[in-house]
């Protein structure tokens, strides 16, 4: 049923809202020894979102991001140095349709 009185070309209104909701965290730290700075650093993202469309169904994202560095360096003379490291990267991303968990519940039924 349109849900908008007295105006020409539309009859109906819906308002078509999304959510998005990020958090992060950051650690540098760096330590000079004499032996040689060593240099560590975590990274942490998190982002959530919904969007919702024009039917009233909601679709939601969840993104999660981790990043860490640990390097060592050392010179041992003028012409010898060392310089080592690693790293760790993950990225994960799921996403939910409005319907997934109806189709899911249906599967176990079945």
């Amino acid at each position: 049923m349109p849900n908008i009185a007295g105006a020409s070309g539309y009859n109906y209104q819906a308002p078509v809202l999304g959510s998005t909701i990020r958090r992060g965290a950051t650690a540098p730290e760096q330590d000079a020894r004499p032996q040689g700075p060593a240099q560590r650093s975590f990274n942490l993202q998190s982002t959530r979102t919904g969007n919702e469309n024009f039917f009233g169904f909601v679709d939601t994202t969840d993104t999660l991001g981790i990043n860490t560095n640990i390097n060592w360096s050392h010179r041992f003379n003028q012409h010898v140095f060392v310089y080592t490291g690693y790293r760790f990267s993950r990225s994960r991303t799921l996403i939910v349709p409005n319907f997934a968990a109806a189709r899911t519940s249906l599967e176990r039924r079945g």
